[in-house]
């Protein structure tokens, strides 16, 4: 186990000094007061036989253990298995966008990927902005900050108006007020824009509307019949619920083999429905 934050060694002389800052100023420092930590923090657990793993999400539970990835193509081959200790799939995309490449040219396939669906937990900036020759269609996370509405008119205003703030035509609490949002906001929007990173109310506006469209829906519908389909097989059928193994390289390999084995039966299923 790992223990909290020891009391530093000099607690005393800090609270000592606090106190002569407030009794000089006639005030009290701003700011939560700090904790002395000690035996008051927080008891940290780690995991002794694999502590490469994390505690992740699982529905309505928490486990130990790993976030398995695959890449799917539409007649259910698995093209590229990783396995991450991070909750999060979105750190994987550009990964799994790598390993899929890299695997068919490795097995002499001249035929390209057309399109990458995902879901929503790989939306992110840096993943929807991905340089890949292929398609990237992934379901935007609900909006939380900002303009919510993606059908909201100000938002085809923004470019322009961020572009004017730069160059100084605006204030920020104009642009703000034109824009909808905080004026905290408004200086992120600058300060991404200065950096050339993407606005992600656009981005995602752009998104849904790609979506919504019949090449865009149909697209991501196969994904519940391509992707969901071999994790089912991979549960129910091959009974894999649970690594077997210590250590992320350990648990990469397995997993590595379970996805080959799936590869192989669903190779000879194949054939002998060919006859």
């Amino acid at each position: 186990q790992l223990e909290g934050e020891a009391l530093p060694a000099d607690w005393d002389d800090y609270q000592a000094r606090r106190a002569a800052r407030e009794a000089a100023t006639g005030r009290k420092v701003g700011g939560r007061k700090p904790s002395a930590g000690g035996e008051k923090s927080k008891v940290r657990a780690a995991n002794v036989t694999d502590p490469d793993s994390r505690m992740l999400k699982a529905r309505n539970r928490f486990l130990q253990g790993y976030n398995a990835q695959a890449a799917v193509s539409e007649d259910h081959i698995i093209v590229a298995a990783e396995v991450t200790n991070a909750a999060n799939d979105s750190t994987m995309f550009a990964t799994m966008i790598d390993a899929t490449g890299a695997n068919l040219e490795a097995a002499g396939c001249e035929e390209s990927v057309g399109t990458f669906v995902a879901d929503a937990g790989y939306w992110s900036v840096p993943n929807v902005t991905l340089e890949t020759d292929a398609e990237v269609l992934i379901t935007p996370m609900p909006a939380t900050t900002g303009i919510i509405d993606p059908d909201d008119p100000r938002l085809a205003e923004r470019r322009s108006i961020v572009v004017a703030l730069d160059a100084g035509e605006l204030s920020v609490a104009e642009a703000a007020g034109r824009m909808g949002v905080s004026q905290t906001w408004a200086r992120k929007l600058l300060s991404d824009h200065r950096a050339g990173i993407p606005d992600p109310a656009i981005l995602r506006k752009e998104m849904l509307a790609r979506l919504a469209t019949e090449e865009g829906k149909a697209a991501y519908a196969k994904r519940k019949t391509t992707a969901e389909p071999v994790f089912g097989n991979v549960k129910a059928n091959l009974r894999f619920r649970r690594f077997s193994r210590r250590g992320r390289a350990a648990v990469d390999s397995e997993w590595k083999l379970i996805c080959a084995v799936h590869n192989l039966l669903k190779v000879r299923t194949i054939r002998l429905a060919a006859g």
